[in-house]
């Protein structure tokens, strides 16, 4: 592909530039990754404004270590708020104590972010490099190919087409461009209706450890520390409002959402040079925390093969260093799919656990986490469910 002259900054410049749609957490991820590398980049959105509310919540140590080299891992451990372990009440009554000192990561625990607070981390990076998000803008329709493609976008009642060089759908679960590529999203239907809401509470309520309450009657609570006295408190198929322990002296309510959940996955991901990640590409339980957690693991992943294949373009692409790129991108395709069954294959079993436990895991789960230390194949397992890391 020739070369356009070159602008400072950036310093790759090509005929199209990378267009990211979406500028939520992974979409911003992206677009971070490719103006750090010298991409042209430009990333749209069709909302007015950023998130308000939290929504995602926890960071795994996976996608903390996958944002290291863009230097904002600091940033966001100080924003965030670190959960040292996990409680376990059963029917009313405490029965387990987990600390999270055994994690094989310097963070001992988990850390909570609010999806807000990290997009503006992210926002803000890619304005230092001279990088605006272009709100209320849409994709209406792409024709790509192995060497990029042409985009007709939407903003208000004007129309721009263009041509670009990657094209990368992070536009969540509606997504336009996997509309566009004809990709579709296989896996369970609306099976469960979830309540979620972040609110205040008093100091009952443990702001260092996460807690999961499960009843033989009731729906099972799960709690989360966010620090400065706000918890997330979610629940399957009920008002969690009326669930709250009173000894949990509920406060203020900042957010609250009822939503289906669903676990559906694409076995395609790219079309020459588009590609589609994050809630566009696979949709996750809200219990197993995981939807952005795999999401900033695809760009990153996406991005450092774009930076990769750019940086060795010659100005005319030969068949075989065409080839080559192919054979990359579908490797990629196939790690992402594989990744995200296994990662959904974790959620269904976080859920059975905490929502539909038996008679026996009740009885041998408190036993379990008592003697954690003692049981090497049961940490392993809390480590895959809780953190994404194995021992």
């Amino acid at each position: 592909m020739a070369e356009q002259p070159r602008t400072t900054p950036p310093a790759r410049q090509k005929a199209g530039q990378p267009l990211i749609v979406g500028a939520g957490p992974v979409g911003l991820t992206a677009a971070l990754k490719l103006a750090q590398a010298k991409h042209a980049v430009r990333i749209i959105d069709r909302n007015p404004s950023p998130n308000a509310e939290s929504r995602a919540l926890l960071m795994s140590h996976n996608a903390l270590a996958q944002l290291h080299d863009t230097g904002l891992a600091g940033k966001l451990l100080g924003v965030g708020h670190v959960v040292r372990g996990m409680k376990l009440t059963i029917n009313g009554k405490p029965k387990a104590q987990l600390d999270f000192d055994f994690f094989p990561h310097k963070l001992k625990g988990l850390l909570v972010v609010p999806q807000n607070q990290t997009e503006r981390i992210l926002a803000d990076a890619l304005r230092e490099m001279g990088v605006v998000v272009e709100r209320r803008t849409e994709l209406v329709h792409a024709t790509m190919n192995p060497q990029g493609g042409d985009v007709q976008l939407k903003t208000g009642d004007a129309y721009e087409t263009c041509h670009v060089s990657w094209l990368i759908g992070a536009d969540g679960a509606q997504s336009d461009l996997r509309r566009i590529l004809d990709f579709e999203l296989k896996g369970s239907a609306p099976a469960s209706k979830w309540s979620m809401i972040d609110i205040d509470l008093g100091e009952q309520a443990d702001s260092n450890r996460m807690e999961i309450r499960i009843a033989k009657q009731g729906p099972t609570l799960i709690r989360i520390p966010m620090g400065h006295g706000r918890h997330r408190v979610m629940c399957l198929a009920a008002d969690v409002r009326e669930m709250i322990p009173d000894h949990w002296q509920a406060g203020r309510i900042h957010w609250q959402a009822w939503f289906d959940a669903v676990q559906r996955n694409t076995e395609s991901r790219i079309n020459g040079r588009a590609a589609i990640i994050g809630d566009a590409a696979h949709q996750n339980l809200p219990l197993g925390c995981r939807g952005l957690n795999l999401g900033i693991e695809d760009a990153v992943t996406l991005t450092e093969i774009i930076n990769d294949v750019a940086s060795q373009e010659i100005k005319v692409l030969t068949s075989g260093r065409d080839e080559q790129s192919r054979t990359l991108f579908r490797g990629w395709e196939r790690d992402r799919v594989a990744r995200t069954r296994a990662s959904l294959a974790v959620s269904r079993r976080m859920e059975t656990l905490v929502t539909r436990p038996t008679g026996w895991q009740l009885f041998k789960l408190p036993l379990a986490l008592r003697f954690i230390g003692l049981l090497p194949a049961f940490r392993r397992e809390v480590l895959s469910l809780l953190t994404d890391l194995r021992q």
